[in-house]
């Protein structure tokens, strides 16, 4: 007899005339000896797997399976989060930066996307791995002050840039931003 199962799915066991077959979970069983009519039938199961998301500092992972926030049974040790999820089922991992750092990287993706802050565990049947890594953002003290008493004219500084109140600078909005753009 050969099963075929459907997608993310496996034969769980074999009965034969209402008796487990119990060392049999192939996709084909073969028996011998037979002279009489049996009654044969197979269970299929949706296997689980294993989902791990290593965290590096300064932050955590929320769990979303099939677009919903999973607060169990997740466990985490030491910035490891592992998640035991059926097959079928797709998993996104939410990188959750903490104040003042964002997402720098995802790495190690095995059967895994991962863009920004979102890493896409698409369904199958093999356990995945990923990790992700924080860093610190760029923080700038923005001054404005005038210097003149003559129509308002006035200086804007950005850190270590000088911009006149008559000129224009565009900062670049990167992980070492100066924040925006300033013309009059």
């Amino acid at each position: 007899f050969t099963a075929v199962p459907d997608s993310y799915h496996k034969v769980g066991a074999w009965y034969v005339d209402g008796e487990l077959k119990e060392e049999e979970t192939s996709e084909t069983l073969t028996l011998s000896n037979t002279n009489k009519d049996v009654s044969v039938k197979v269970e299929f199961i949706v296997p689980d797997r294993t989902i791990t998301i290593t965290s590096g500092e300064h932050g955590s992972i929320t769990f979303l399976v099939d677009g919903v926030i999973l607060a169990d049974p997740v466990t985490e040790d030491n910035g490891k989060y592992t998640l035991r999820v059926p097959a079928s089922r797709t998993v996104t991992a939410l990188a959750v930066p903490e104040e003042n750092y964002s997402v720098d990287q995802w790495s190690n993706l095995e059967s895994a996307t991962a863009a920004d802050a979102i890493c896409t565990i698409p369904r199958g049947m093999e356990d995945a791995k990923a990790t992700v890594s924080f860093k610190g953002q760029v923080q700038h003290k923005v001054t404005v002050y005038t210097n003149s008493f003559e129509n308002g004219a006035g200086i804007v500084e950005v850190g270590s840039d000088i911009v006149p109140m008559s000129g224009s600078k565009t900062f670049p909005a990167d992980g070492s931003s100066r924040c925006g753009q300033h013309s009059q």
